[in-house]
């Protein structure tokens, strides 16, 4: 309210209207920012859950049959099986 006083040169009671409409303002924005961010992260949460599905389908068959299913690399998903175990010296930390 104050700013608004000292930009505006308004009364105590229209500072204190155009301060609330400047705050409504702005929150809306920010409410609406906030809502499309939430819808967003949403979207692809599903969306990441969609494609990690069928990863794991195409692992599967590229297990039962051998062969990678159609739009899938076979050197792909044959790494999905191959771990990366590093072991350490326990006394220096070093790899052996």
């Amino acid at each position: 309210m104050i700013p608004v006083v000292a930009l505006e040169g308004t009364g105590p009671f229209r500072a204190l209207q155009r301060s609330a409409a400047v705050v409504k303002a702005r929150w809306a924005l920010g409410v609406a920012v906030l809502a499309a961010t939430v819808v967003a992260v949403i979207v692809v949460s599903f969306i990441s859950s969609a494609l990690s599905q069928i990863f794991r389908v195409a692992v599967y068959q590229y297990a039962v049959t051998g062969q990678a299913p159609g739009g899938f690399d076979g050197q792909t998903l044959q790494s999905a099986f191959e771990g990366r175990v590093t072991r350490y010296d326990p006394v220096t930390g070093d790899p052996p």
